[in-house]
């Protein structure tokens, strides 16, 4: 009876926005899938108002550097589709990035990177997809913006979406395709027998043919088998949201390890701290909130002009070799880990 029940059902332990999209992907393939999460879906790291999307460096070779930049060049299509089944509006715009050099030996990776870049990736806005630019160029493209001697990189193939957006809209989605969600329904246990995986255990067992484990930095907590499968840890990071009542800039900028994110209403992004050791404390830090915006007035000094509208704590989940692990846990068939994401 178990057995029969089980046929076909996957659950997917997480609702972030790792969790929705594998699950959107396995319903519209046919697959009858139930999300379950701790608390509301979009609640942990995926939650933050405005996340970037800008590929990794060209002239670097691994498979999950492949993954990223793929990821990206579909993510327009994906992000379509998702808004097209559920009828919710999400805001996904690719404007480009300034990255303002702060040394030579910056720069002069960035401009094989950008050689590489032109050969290899599509382009973006009738534009090169990237390429280095002298100060005067990146001052007429982005006046408000305090560009040095060194110039900056323009990277077209540079996105943002709109987080809650997305993730509403992958829950409509998935619900109306036939998945179900089920919010405030941690996850205490895995269901294992004889080498395979059977479900999980909430308040009740829960049967299924197939678990993935994508929930965030708490994933291979779960059981041994996952905890021996790897490690993901939590990188606590802060970001705080400005307020202007006009748009000083267009791109998205980034100098050093600061980043900024203009959203059409007025508000920008500004990110973001990395604090490996801080554990699970998702406390806002008065430290943080200074440093963040004295480096995003360092770039657009108009922003001593901006008002504070909130600042939010987020845990990255990292792996220790900081590369996710995607696919089948060894030794426990039925059994996926799709975790460790970072940025």
């Amino acid at each position: 009876m178990i057995e029969r029940s089980m046929q076909g059902e996957v659950i997917v332990v997480g609702g972030g926005v790792i969790g929705l999209s594998i699950a959107w992907e396995l319903v519209r393939a046919g697959v009858s899938v139930r999300v379950l999460d701790q608390g509301a879906c979009g609640s942990g790291a995926s939650g933050i108002d405005l996340a970037a999307l800008w590929p990794s460096s060209a002239t670097k070779r691994g498979l999950g550097h492949r993954l990223h930049r793929e990821s990206l060049w579909r993510y327009g299509d994906f992000v379509q589709s998702v808004a097209a089944e559920s009828g919710i509006d999400v805001l996904f715009a690719r404007p480009g990035r300034l990255e303002i050099f702060k040394s030579p030996t910056r720069r002069t990776a960035a401009e094989r990177e950008s050689e590489v870049a032109r050969v290899e990736w599509s382009a973006f806005n009738d534009q090169p997809v990237q390429r280095v630019v002298d100060q005067a160029t990146a001052q007429r493209l982005e006046p408000n913006v305090a560009v040095g001697d060194l110039g900056g990189l323009v990277c077209e193939a540079t996105a943002y979406v709109d987080s809650p957006a997305l993730l509403a809209a992958l829950r409509a989605a998935i619900i109306r395709r036939g998945g179900a969600i089920e919010e405030e329904s941690p996850v205490t246990d895995l269901w294992i027998d004889d080498g395979r995986v059977r479900g999980v255990v909430t308040n009740r067992p829960v049967p299924a043919d197939r678990v993935v484990v994508s929930a965030g930095a708490r994933s291979t907590e779960l059981c041994p088998e996952l905890a021996a499968a790897g490690s993901v840890v939590p990188v606590k990071g802060q970001v705080i949201v400005l307020r202007l009542r006009e748009r000083l800039f267009t791109r998205l900028l980034k100098k050093g390890k600061t980043y900024l994110i203009p959203a059409a209403d007025g508000r920008v992004l500004v990110g973001s701290t990395s604090e490996p050791d801080a554990g699970f404390d998702d406390s806002p830090t008065e430290e943080a909130r200074d440093q963040l915006w004295q480096s995003a007035i360092d770039i657009v000094p108009g922003l001593t002009e901006a008002s504070l509208e909130k600042q939010w704590v987020g845990h990255r989940p990292q792996t220790r070799h900081r590369t996710p692990y995607l696919g089948e846990v060894p030794g426990c068939a039925g059994l996926y880990l799709v975790a460790g994401h970072f940025k």
